[in-house]
Protein backbone atom coordinates (compact mmCIF):
# COMPACT_ATOMS: atom_id res chain seq x y z
CA UNK A 1 0.00 0.00 0.00
CA UNK A 2 2.63 2.19 0.84
CA UNK A 3 4.52 1.62 -2.47
CA UNK A 4 1.36 2.45 -4.15
CA UNK A 5 1.15 5.78 -2.22
CA UNK A 6 4.95 6.28 -3.04
CA UNK A 7 3.78 6.04 -6.54
CA UNK A 8 0.54 7.92 -6.97
CA UNK A 9 2.41 11.34 -5.30
CA UNK A 10 4.96 11.40 -7.68
CA UNK A 11 2.86 10.30 -10.52
CA UNK A 12 0.01 13.13 -9.77
CA UNK A 13 2.52 15.82 -8.53
CA UNK A 14 4.44 15.76 -11.57
CA UNK A 15 1.82 16.29 -14.49
CA UNK A 16 3.70 16.48 -17.37
CA UNK A 17 5.00 13.44 -15.92
CA UNK A 18 7.88 11.78 -14.10
CA UNK A 19 10.66 9.74 -15.31
CA UNK A 20 11.05 5.44 -14.57
CA UNK A 21 14.03 6.42 -11.85
CA UNK A 22 12.10 8.95 -10.09
CA UNK A 23 9.35 5.79 -9.84
CA UNK A 24 11.80 3.37 -8.99
CA UNK A 25 12.69 5.33 -6.31
CA UNK A 26 9.27 6.36 -5.32
CA UNK A 27 8.54 1.99 -5.55
CA UNK A 28 11.86 1.15 -3.61
CA UNK A 29 13.53 -1.11 -6.30
CA UNK A 30 15.78 -0.46 -8.89
CA UNK A 31 14.17 0.81 -12.59
CA UNK A 32 14.99 -2.59 -13.69
CA UNK A 33 12.20 -3.79 -11.52
CA UNK A 34 9.13 -1.31 -11.82
CA UNK A 35 7.12 -3.96 -13.74
CA UNK A 36 7.00 -6.57 -10.36
CA UNK A 37 6.11 -3.47 -8.43
CA UNK A 38 3.15 -2.32 -10.96
CA UNK A 39 1.64 -5.23 -10.78
CA UNK A 40 1.07 -4.90 -6.89
CA UNK A 41 0.36 -0.93 -7.69
CA UNK A 42 -2.24 -1.93 -10.02
CA UNK A 43 -4.13 -4.47 -8.04
CA UNK A 44 -4.27 -2.18 -4.95
CA UNK A 45 -5.88 0.01 -7.82
CA UNK A 46 -8.17 -2.09 -9.00
CA UNK A 47 -9.30 -2.97 -5.38
CA UNK A 48 -10.22 0.45 -4.80
CA UNK A 49 -12.43 0.09 -8.24
CA UNK A 50 -9.55 2.21 -10.76
CA UNK A 51 -8.07 1.20 -14.02
CA UNK A 52 -5.03 1.64 -14.17
CA UNK A 53 -5.67 2.77 -17.97
CA UNK A 54 -7.50 5.41 -16.16
CA UNK A 55 -4.90 6.16 -13.56
CA UNK A 56 -1.43 6.86 -15.56
CA UNK A 57 -0.06 6.16 -19.08
CA UNK A 58 3.39 5.05 -19.23
CA UNK A 59 3.66 4.60 -22.82
CA UNK A 60 6.27 6.86 -23.73
CA UNK A 61 9.49 6.19 -23.81
CA UNK A 62 12.35 8.87 -23.56
CA UNK A 63 15.82 8.15 -25.89
CA UNK A 64 17.88 7.38 -23.06
CA UNK A 65 15.94 7.58 -19.48
CA UNK A 66 13.41 5.23 -19.98
CA UNK A 67 9.96 5.29 -19.47
CA UNK A 68 8.05 8.58 -18.63
CA UNK A 69 4.62 8.01 -16.19
CA UNK A 70 1.86 10.79 -17.13
CA UNK A 71 -0.99 10.99 -14.70
CA UNK A 72 -4.37 10.37 -16.42
CA UNK A 73 -7.92 11.54 -15.33
CA UNK A 74 -8.63 9.06 -12.07
CA UNK A 75 -4.53 9.92 -10.66
CA UNK A 76 -5.84 12.62 -7.90
CA UNK A 77 -9.34 10.69 -7.30
CA UNK A 78 -7.01 7.35 -6.56
CA UNK A 79 -4.03 8.78 -4.39
CA UNK A 80 -7.10 10.26 -2.06
CA UNK A 81 -8.74 7.06 -1.95
CA UNK A 82 -4.76 5.53 -0.66
CA UNK A 83 -4.43 8.53 1.19
CA UNK A 84 -7.62 7.67 3.06
CA UNK A 85 -7.28 4.11 3.52
CA UNK A 86 -3.70 4.61 5.00
CA UNK A 87 -4.45 7.71 7.04
CA UNK A 88 -2.17 9.71 5.17
CA UNK A 89 -4.43 12.27 3.99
Amino acid sequence: MNGTLGFLEEVVNHKEGVQSSTIAAALSCEPRGIGRRLIDVNAVLKSFGFKFENVYDNSKRLAEGGRVYIPKQDAAAALEAVKRKTGSG
